[in-house]
Formats: C-alpha cells, sequence, structure tokens
C-alpha cells in the first residue's frame, strides 16, 4: 500500500510466494515472442538499452537465442 493506504500492485517479500501458483506458466516459444515484441516497442520508442531485473539462466537463454539470430 501507499501513503494513502491504496493498493499498489507490489508483492513484497514472502507475498510472491503466495500468488506464484496462480500465475500462467508460459511456453518457451510464448516467451521469445513477448521478448521480440518487448524490443519492437523498445526500438519504436527510441530505447537503445535495456536492463533485465531478475536476471534468470531460462532469462538468458532467451536473450542468447534472440541474439544468435541478430534480433537484439
Amino acid at each position: 500500500m501507499d501513503g494513502k493506504g491504496q493498493l499498489t500492485g507490489a508483492l513484497l517479500e514472502g507475498a510472491q510466494d503466495l500468488v506464484s501458483k496462480w500465475v500462467p506458466k508460459y511456453s518457451r516459444e510464448e516467451k521469445l515472442a513477448a521478448l521480440r515484441q518487448g524490443m519492437l516497442l523498445a526500438a519504436r520508442l527510441g530505447l537503445t538499452s535495456l536492463q533485465n531485473a531478475s536476471g534468470s539462466l531460462e532469462e538468458l537463454a532467451l536473450f542468447e537465442e534472440l541474439a544468435a539470430a541478430n534480433e537484439l
């Protein structure tokens, strides 16, 4: 909650564990498609660099796949 008691949508600390089972699981192809869409949006907005805050090995592999295909 923010200072006014309004929900912010942010899950802190252990709260993520409470809802993770309800988050849909996406296939590798769905994740690659979403990453491609995000990269296209970034390019349209003129962004020249991005950072990935979570940084799992799976996400790294997705970026490596796009890099190998010259899609970054």
